[in-house]
């Protein structure tokens, strides 16, 4: 027979035995509470997702048309988009800003007048900001078209912070500025 060591006789001991059980009772309860913190971890991280998720599919709505369908959309604000064939656009409305984005394709814009809530219009690396009016706006990732039909609309350039930025020639410090019947292809 083997010789019994230390350790194998203290885990004989009436000691080793009652701090076996305490431990096994520590295991015990600290399981729910481990378990409940968990689950506790879990419920916050899924509502705060699904509170983003749900922020983003509420505030920002997308429209878009197949080849050879046209459509025409009505905002919450009055105004009106025509969409032409092959054409999506995203709509983000707040309380301060009325922000469409085209991602590609082209609509035509019926501006219902909000002077406090700014309507603008992104198309790639362009903003076009309507002044109560009504124009075109044709996107392609090799070109744009703006045309203006009634009104009037400033456009500009984001920077790489995404500040705008000035269209007008070296030098000067404004927007470009079209009138009715002006198009800016750029």
């Amino acid at each position: 027979a083997l010789p019994i060591s230390r350790l194998e006789r203290w885990e004989h001991t009436e000691e080793a035995r009652e701090l076996k059980l305490l431990r096994d009772r520590f295991r015990q309860h600290m399981r729910p509470r481990r378990a409940l913190w968990l689950q506790a971890a879990v419920v916050l991280a899924v509502a705060g997702l699904a509170a983003f998720l749900g922020f983003n599919f509420w505030s920002a709505s997308t429209y878009s048309t197949a080849i050879g369908e046209q459509r025409i959309v009505r905002l919450d604000d009055g105004s009106r988009v025509s969409l032409n064939s092959d054409t999506r656009v995203e709509i983000d409305y707040s309380d301060k800003a009325r922000r469409i984005r085209i991602v590609k394709g082209e609509a035509f814009f019926d501006v219902a007048q909000e002077p406090n809530r700014p309507f603008t219009v992104a198309a790639g690396e362009r903003t076009i900001q309507a002044l109560g009016t009504s124009f075109a706006v044709r996107y392609d990732p090799d070109h744009t078209v703006v045309t203006l039909v009634e009104g009037k609309i400033s456009v500009s350039t984001k920077s790489v912070e995404g500040a705008l930025l000035p269209l007008a020639p070296r030098g000067e410090g404004s927007s470009v500025v079209l009138v009715p019947g002006q198009r800016l292809v750029f």
